[in-house]
């Protein structure tokens, strides 16, 4: 029955998108203010106090894990919203010893008198905005990546649980720990951005009707599509779950113009992130920047010798360097150097020409 449906009504089963709360405007707000705070006092992760920060919670741990988001899948009709869920969590303090910066989310054990009394012994307490599990790292991250592990495996008792559970973190390598706390900071700027998209979004839709499809594709392009692509260079390299909220927002203009024909020329943001990552260092290596930027470029690259490979490609070719850490292969220059080298020959202008090589790719 089910294969006949999908067939004929050309349905989708989906997996309902888990959410913490529904938020007022205010808490979004709130938001929004915590992650640009929290940004600039941590100079967007490249300060070392980041080092100091240790994000505690809790969570349940059962002998035998079962259920999954798979069991909450829906039949969802074609042009139907994707269904959401309120999900409930609870929580309660862990206890620490040395000078630390403690981040814990709103649990009201979190913050109880007692647990504030902390301060006083040399912890400082870190807010964290109301209902948002999705900005905590133990969340997104520890909670998930450990419970996927211990899936479909059966424990005789609690301690035997608990003793797997840890086990299971110390045998997290450094590198996934780093990879955890680049994705929160990458989650703050995304908040940022995401809601200012959405807000304006939705401030469309109410007055759709007094204008066009073609009024309304270039409204988007002016005031929504630049919320999207802001410093796109710099968190561009985002997990992939991360990035698709952002083409959920795409998905919504495309509704509100409701027009195929002039819809096809937005293009995807993956894209247009790599055209702009492709604009930047067209500027980089051409001297169109300051002279400082453009000297930390890398070199071109010169063989000592022709071969298949250096005749195929073309003379912009730039050196790409080994990569001894996957942050630095995410980083901008790796990321855009495996494009870029991989252009035809085409794609170069004779002279320094920016928009000719905008247009060109």
């Amino acid at each position: 029955m089910s294969n006949i449906e999908h067939l004929s009504r050309e349905n989708r089963k989906l997996v309902s998108r888990w959410i913490p709360h529904l938020l007022t405007e205010e808490q979004k707000a709130a938001r929004v203010d915590w992650c640009q705070k929290t940004l600039d006092r941590f100079n967007s992760e490249n300060t070392k106090n980041v080092y100091s920060i240790v994000s505690g919670d809790e969570s349940w741990i059962y002998c035998y894990e079962t259920e999954n988001k798979r069991q909450s899948a829906v039949w969802v009709f074609q042009g139907e919203e994707k269904p959401t869920k309120v999900i409930h969590s609870r929580s309660s303090p862990p206890s620490f010893e040395r000078r630390i910066i403690l981040h814990q989310d709103n649990a009201s054990s979190h913050t109880a008198q007692k647990t504030r009394q902390m301060q006083e012994e040399n912890v400082e307490l870190l807010d964290h905005p109301p209902y948002s599990p999705d900005l905590s790292p133990n969340e997104f991250f520890t909670f998930p990546k450990i419970k996927n592990r211990l899936l479909g495996q059966r424990f005789q008792s609690p301690e035997e649980a608990v003793d797997a559970f840890k086990n299971a973190v110390l045998d997290l390598p450094a590198n996934e720990w780093n990879k955890c706390f680049e994705n929160w900071f990458e989650r703050m700027q995304m908040c940022i951005n995401l809601l200012s998209a959405g807000k304006k979004l939705g401030y469309l839709f109410r007055p759709k009707k007094y204008f066009s499809s073609h009024d309304l594709l270039t409204l988007c392009k002016a005031q929504i599509r630049n919320s999207l692509e802001y410093c796109s260079h710099v968190w561009g390299a985002a997990a992939s779950t991360t990035l698709s909220i952002l083409d959920a927002v795409q998905r919504r203009a495309v509704r509100l113009i409701d027009d195929s024909s002039l819809t096809d020329s937005l293009g995807t943001l993956s894209h247009r992130r790599a055209v702009g990552d492709l604009d930047l260092f067209y500027r980089y290596t051409n001297g169109l920047c300051s002279s400082q930027l453009s000297r930390m470029m890398p070199p071109r690259n010169m063989p000592a010798r022709q071969t298949r490979l250096t005749l195929a490609s073309h003379p912009n070719r730039v050196e790409l360097r080994k990569s001894t850490t996957g942050r630095y292969d995410r980083s901008f220059v790796p990321r855009v150097l495996r494009v870029w080298n991989n252009l035809q020959e085409e794609a170069f202008p004779s002279s320094t020409n920016l928009r000719q090589f905008e247009n060109r790719y």
